[in-house]
């Protein structure tokens, strides 16, 4: 009887589901609808809307419907302007990632007033929800007074592979994070702005913004994005990332060139518990302290971070600590690699200030720093960070520690791969809190049987460093064990997921060209140079792989696929 009555009831639940599918809909404007917010008004759930070519004075609110907003044409030639009146764009009303903003230039917003007529928030997108944010250009939005210059976000939403730039405001010129989950992946985040006023405390997050949560940001280039000082002494930190959320993870960015008018050029950690592994971070400068990286604690607790496989090189400057600035808050600082920063106080590549809370600095290299008085490593007490299983240029006492040139591949060139040769291979400790199972680009950590110092593991690898022009010169780099035989392969594209192959993974399409190159030399670095092919067209993307070691040898190696994008 059950049976007989369940049956009939699913037949038509599915019946309903599939009507109801079917009424899905596209919607065009100006075609159907003249503007667009008539167009998300007269929309249902999982309807498309698609925007063509022109320019919409518009504020839009998407009232909570899961919907796709997109542009036929992308967002160079649709833009959405805000008037200068409010946020460009809303979603506060329960929104998911089916609800969709993509392809579309969103300029001249100023922010949803919040809680006084004097705040604002989010002057390009104001997103209190869960929505999906792709593929954006976000320009030139400004906040009077108030956070979110170009995206504000308390909620779980997705901004990924958007440009976000020339946005300014008093916290997160480009992005302030809130609470929540939200990633941000894959974007461009260049030339915004926070400036400190004399009503408002501070001034953080050139880039972004971070004041609570568990936030992932990874992938994203940061560049050129600055805090100003201000009234406030904590103001003016992080010219490229601020975070005092409760747990964030700051994974695989590039931060090039952020300015902060105080502290933490590159990255400022407030108070949090982050784990911040395998960034690129390079050329920032602060005023004050850490022109790479500044550790400050936020009043007392246990937070701690972890500081893993970064690159932090290059030129970082500050007064204190050019390269790493710690303060009195627990830190694991493991594998990463501190060269050629700047301070003109002491501390050229680490400045440690503790007192309560002992730092631990252990498998990192630390050399050709430059500052005022200890150019390395400098503790300015009571308490003195533990040391081990460092290259400490100058020397450091702990157990493991070396003296010794790392040997770069071309440190000039700011190739910071270790050579075979390298006193720092297979000399740190397995055991250090936070080594991870992955170097600063991917690599597997541990190859060989004993982890090496410094972000960079010696393993197989392929690269390149030239810019990927038609008729133009190329020189990739292949790393591998002296000796053995390297071959070069070219695929027609990528598999993802990749095929499984008794040398690793396989992640080049048939068909394959294959190339050999000889043995690999003493250093373990073998580079090939080559001519671009005059018929490969810009925007095309040519996938290569190589193989390490003989054919049909169990213990030969794949490396890594490397992208030649065409310029």
């Amino acid at each position: 009887m059950i049976r007989s009555v369940l049956i009939p009831f699913m037949v038509l639940v599915l019946t309903l589901v599939s009507e109801c599918s079917s009424l899905a809909t596209t919607i065009y404007v100006p075609d159907d609808y003249s503007t667009i917010q008539d167009a998300i008004d007269g929309s249902q759930d999982g309807d498309t809307i698609i925007v063509r070519a022109g320019t919409y004075r518009e504020n839009i609110d998407y009232y909570g419907k899961a919907i796709t907003l997109t542009s036929e044409d992308g967002p160079a030639v649709t833009v959405i302007d805000g008037s200068d009146v409010k946020s460009v764009v809303s979603f506060h009303r329960g929104e998911g990632r089916d609800s969709v903003l993509s392809g579309f230039t969103i300029t001249n917003g100023q922010g949803n007033r919040i809680f006084s007529p004097d705040e604002h928030r989010g002057g390009g997108i104001y997103c209190v929800a869960a929505a999906t944010i792709t593929g954006n250009i976000i320009t030139e939005n400004y906040l009077p007074y108030g956070s979110g210059g170009g995206i504000y976000c308390k909620g779980d939403a997705l901004i990924e592979d958007n440009e976000i730039s020339s946005n300014s405001a008093n916290f997160g010129g480009g992005i302030r994070l809130g609470s929540n989950n939200p990633i941000v992946s894959g974007n461009y985040i260049s030339g915004n702005f926070v400036y400190g006023t004399y009503q408002l405390y501070g001034a953080g997050g050139g880039g972004i913004y971070c004041s609570s949560g568990k936030p992932t940001i990874t992938g994203n280039l940061i560049q050129d994005n600055e805090c100003s000082i201000s009234w406030y002494y904590g103001g003016g930190c992080g010219g490229g990332i601020f975070t005092e959320a409760s747990e964030a993870t700051v994974e695989r960015n590039l931060l090039v060139e952020n300015i902060a008018g105080w502290s933490g050029g590159g990255i400022y950690l407030y108070g949090s518990e982050d784990s911040v592994s395998a960034n690129f971070i390079f050329n920032n400068s602060a005023d004050s302290a850490g022109g790479g990286v500044c550790i400050v604690p936020k009043g007392t607790g246990s937070k701690i971070i972890y500081l893993q496989s970064n690159m932090i090189v290059g030129l970082n400057s500050s007064s204190l600590g050019g390269g790493v600035y710690i303060g009195d808050q627990k830190v694991y600082m493991t594998n990463n690699t501190v060269v050629s920063n700047v301070s003109s106080g002491p501390g050229g590549g680490v400045y440690v200030d503790c007192e309560n809370e002992i730092p631990e600095i252990r498998n990192c290299i630390v050399w050709a720093n430059a500052a005022h008085s200890h150019h390395s490593l400098y503790s300015a007490g009571p308490g003195d960070p533990i040391v081990e299983y460092c290259d400490i240029e100058g020397g450091y006492a702990g157990t493991g520690n070396i003296d010794s040139p790392p040997e770069f591949v071309d440190p000039q060139a700011y190739d910071f791969h270790l050579k075979w040769s390298s006193p720092c291979k297979d000399r740190g400790s397995n055991t250090a809190p936070g080594t991870g199972d992955a170097d600063f680009e991917g690599d597997p950590r541990i190859h060989d049987g004993t982890v090496d110092m410094g972000a960079d593991e010696f393993h197989p690898h392929l690269y390149h460093l030239d810019d990927v022009v038609a008729g133009a010169p190329l020189t990739l780099w292949i790393v591998g064990t002296p000796a053995d035989p390297a071959t070069l392969a070219l695929g027609a594209g990528i598999q993802d997921p990749p095929q499984t192959t008794q040398y690793g993974y396989l992640w080049l399409q048939w068909p394959i060209q294959q190339l050999a190159l000889g043995s690999i030399p003493a250093d373990g670095i073998l580079s090939y140079s080559a001519t671009v092919p005059g018929w490969w067209l810009p925007g095309e993307i040519k996938p290569l792989q190589a193989l390490v070691g003989p054919l049909g040898n169990p213990a030969s190696m794949l490396t890594n696929p490397d992208l030649l994008v065409v310029e």
